[in-house]
């Protein structure tokens, strides 16, 4: 949609190292920035780790398996080292959206217009690997859907959340994942 700039290279990195998580972390959202600005993709994901990282943040002061730290109690205060990881995650969330919006297109339109971004977890409470109550955000154009607001979704699976999405770039599931854990879209998004 816009101009398509040459990226810098980023020099050397020893990007498979914990330490080094920030910088890569900024490089893949610069890069997906680019690829939506220079229109090379449409679609991206960025998973800042998997569902069993047993790796640290140690630029947060997070030195030991985040993972471990998930399952930790709901009054053990190590678990609050998930605030500072969350709050990290957070901020990369809103890195990519401000790079969103300072893309204009020739219709004056922003990326994050016409973008949507999903922010999300596998699960709400490590600890007993609840999928109750699990916030995720969205924000963007794409789609359609009216944002800046708290929506809850009372007893809904998250699957449905995600049917929903591709419902709403023209898909016409009715279900994703294992249909035992989705019972349709989402109405009032």
């Amino acid at each position: 949609p816009g101009t398509c700039p040459a990226p810098m290279p980023p020099g050397e990195l020893q990007f498979l190292t914990e330490a080094a998580m920030p910088e890569v972390a900024k490089l893949q959202l610069d890069l997906t920035l680019l690829a939506f600005q220079c229109d090379l993709t449409r679609v991206v994901t960025i998973m800042w780790s998997d569902a069993k990282n047993h790796r640290g943040m140690p630029f947060l002061g997070i030195n030991s398996s985040v993972h471990n730290i998930t399952h930790y109690g709901d009054t053990d205060m190590g678990r609050l080292k998930l605030i500072d990881r969350d709050r990290w995650q957070m901020q990369q969330f809103a890195y990519i959206l401000e790079g969103l919006k300072s893309v204009t297109d020739p219709n004056g339109q922003t990326l994050l217009d016409n973008t949507l971004v999903f922010q999300g977890s596998d699960v709400s409470r490590g600890n007993v690997h609840s999928h109750d109550d699990m916030p995720h955000l969205l924000a963007g154009g794409a789609g359609g859907w009216s944002m800046g607001r708290y929506v809850k979704f009372q007893g809904q699976q998250h699957n449905n959340l995600l049917v929903s999405i591709l419902n709403a770039f023209g898909g016409t599931h009715t279900t994703w994942g294992d249909a035992a854990f989705c019972t349709g879209p989402l109405r009032g998004l």
